[in-house]
Parts: structure tokens; sequence; C-alpha cells
């Protein structure tokens, strides 16, 4: 067997040792600016957990990694912070495609996050198409924005200023959204090297009265192209500088990591409901089946009743089903509910319509915000 035809093995790597991918990173992502690339190699592979297939001669032609973040999420009328990995890198080397390496990394990323119980996990696609096969789906769309006029000099943010702007977007997005990256600091002080290396910033917007930030935007300026990352603004007036399109891109997918975790997020608005809904899932044979939901204002009980053939023993209730591709957009309230289910066929359109009403009582995490590149 030559080189180009063994069977390569699959290592993971943690901390410095996941900087030894950089080669097959720097020989996919040939797109990635020098600065772009020595920036994420700096302050962001250590960080991350990689997966990687080598040859026998010790060479990558394979690598997915993950990126641990902290995400806000309200729930109910509290916020939970849970670490869920951001799926990025995957890359290919030229002439070892088309093999089915992609999907055993895939494969085995989900399962190790299966085992830490994670409720999903997310990344940013390239092409769609090549994860929805894996019932990844969209749960995101971001706004287009573009910027009036150049940034200024006096409007980029201090380094002294990292802590209050922090606050501020902390506090902003608590108010406005169910779901974003936690900001803190740190945050912010990585995220400024990471758009500094592709010739950006961060602008800040400050009230008038210099009482204190009112917004902030994102922006990057690679081959003379200035764009907008992100941007919000507390009290829009005629001098903000970025302009809305009035069109949204859909730029995350979402992927349903353990079923049980993921409806437990879910709360009621005020009475208790209760449902059984059967999921379908064939890449995570443990998420499939019948999950029996008793949800109210304050707890989710999730419980698995049966593998999913047959309906609950002695119960009266109708079962229907979802599969992991449309659980993912439900929960984040991307897709209508009613698209979302497949209703058995005995069921009665009284019954149904009981169902939907249940399900209409549930605070969804439809309020999503996740701009991260990297």
């Amino acid at each position: 067997m030559n080189k180009s035809e063994e069977e390569p093995g699959l290592k993971e790597t943690w901390g410095k040792d996941c900087l030894v991918l950089r080669p097959l990173w720097e020989e996919v992502f040939f797109e990635d600016s020098q600065e772009f690339t020595d920036y994420y190699f700096q302050e962001k592979a250590e960080r991350n957990h990689g997966f990687a297939l080598w040859t026998s001669q010790g060479q990558p032609v394979a690598m997915l990694y993950l990126a641990p973040y902290d995400l806000m999420l309200r729930v109910g009328k509290e916020w939970v912070t849970a670490r869920i990995n951001y799926i990025i890198g995957v890359a290919t080397k030229k002439e070892y495609r088309h093999r089915g390496y992609m999907d055993r990394l895939l494969r085995v990323a989900l399962e190790q996050m299966s085992t830490q119980n994670q409720p999903f996990t997310f990344l940013m696609p390239a092409d769609p198409l090549i994860y929805q096969p894996y019932q990844f789906a969209y749960i995101y769309a971001k706004e287009k924005l573009i910027l009036s006029r150049p940034v200024t000099e006096a409007e980029r943010a201090r380094t002294e200023e990292l802590s209050e702007l922090a606050e501020f977007a902390s506090a902003f997005l608590s108010m406005n959204y169910d779901v974003f990256i936690r900001r803190d600091k740190d945050y912010f002080t990585v995220l400024e090297k990471e758009l500094a290396a592709q010739n950006g910033g961060i602008g800040l917007w400050r009230s008038r009265e210099g009482k204190g930030i009112e917004g902030y935007f994102l922006y990057t300026q690679e081959s003379e192209k200035l764009q907008l990352q992100e941007a919000v603004v507390r009290n829009r007036d005629e001098n903000w500088p970025v302009i809305s399109t009035g069109v949204a891109e859909p730029v995350i997918m979402a992927r349903v990591v353990d079923v049980q975790r993921l409806l437990s997020l879910l709360r009621t608005d005020g009475a208790e409901v209760l449902f059984i809904i059967r999921i379908i899932d064939p890449l995570l044979e443990q998420n499939q089946g019948l999950w029996e939901c008793r949800i109210s204002s304050t707890e989710a009980q999730i419980h698995k009743r049966g593998d999913g053939q047959e309906r609950i023993e002695g119960s009266r209730s109708p079962v229907w089903s979802i599969t992991a591709e449309n659980l993912i957009p439900w929960i984040f309230g991307y897709k209508p509910t009613k698209e979302c289910f497949c209703l058995d066929k005995e069921t009665t359109s009284e019954v149904s319509e009981h169902f939907f009403n249940q399900l209409e009582k549930l605070a969804l995490l439809s309020k999503v915000f996740i701009n991260e590149i990297v």
C-alpha cells in the first residue's frame, strides 16, 4: 500500500500540541492572511481540543478543532452559563479528500461531546451542504451591516475602556437576546487582537453628554474592503455610522448533542406542560427514542421512556416525531414549530391543536447572537 492509499490513524491534541497542525491549516486555508494565522496559533489554538488523522510517516492529512466558548443561555428567568464547543478548522489535505476522513472526525468529535453531556455544538459553515447530512441546521441569521464612513481614530476603543465595554455589552445582550457568548475584559482583549490581525478594531459610540458607552462596532479591513463583524447600539441617532441593509444571511449552524440536556433548557411562561415526543437521530443513538417532557416555569424534567418504536405503554397521549435536524431550529426559534414536528397519522386536528398550544407556552431560545469567526 503506497502513502496515498494508507489508512491514517486518529490522534487527539491538546494545548501546545495543537500548534503542530499549523502547516495543514496554512495549506487548506491559504486565503487567510499571515497575520490572521499568526493570531490564531498564538492566541486560540492552544485553548482548543484537536482531532487529526496522521499517516504512518507522521503527516497530518485531516483535522478538526473544538473551540470551547462560555455561552450565556436564558433559561426561564435565569441565566445559565454552558461550556459549548464551536467546531472550526475542519480541513482535509487536497489529495486525501473524498475518502470519508471528515466524516470520521465529525463522528468522533460528536461522540466525545456526547459523553461530556454538552447540549449542542455549533459552527460557521463554508458550505452548509457539507454539514446537513450530519443533522446540522441553521439557528442564526446575521444582519448585514455597512459603515457609512471611515472609522475615526477618536472612535477606536482604548485598552483602558475594555472593562467598561464588557459591562455595556453584557448588559445590552442580556436585555435583548437569549443566547450569546459571555463578554468580559479578557474576551475583548483577545478579540481586539483578532480584529487587528485583519486591519480592523473596535469602534466605540459614546454618549454626547460623556456619560459612557452607548454602542460599539467590530470592523475588519482586508484587501481595502471594510466589513462589519458586529454592531450594537442602545440609542441610535442620525450620527450612528452603522447602516442596516435590511438583509439577514444565515451564518451559524448547530446540532443537538445531548437531547436531555438540550430539552432541559426549556421553561414555560406560566403553567406546566406535559408532552411526549419521539426523537429521530441516526447519528447519536442515545438521543433516539421517546422522551417525556414535563416543563414548568422553574424546572424541566426530561426522561427517556422508550426506544422510539412504540408508544409508552399505558399512555393515552399521542406521540409527535421530530428529527435531530428539526429539533435544533425549533429550540432556537429559527423554524416555525408546526414545520418541525411530524404528527401521527391517527391524530385528530383537535388533539394536534392542543399539542401545539402546549408548545406555544414554552420559552424558546429564539434570540441568538453569535458572530465569532474562530
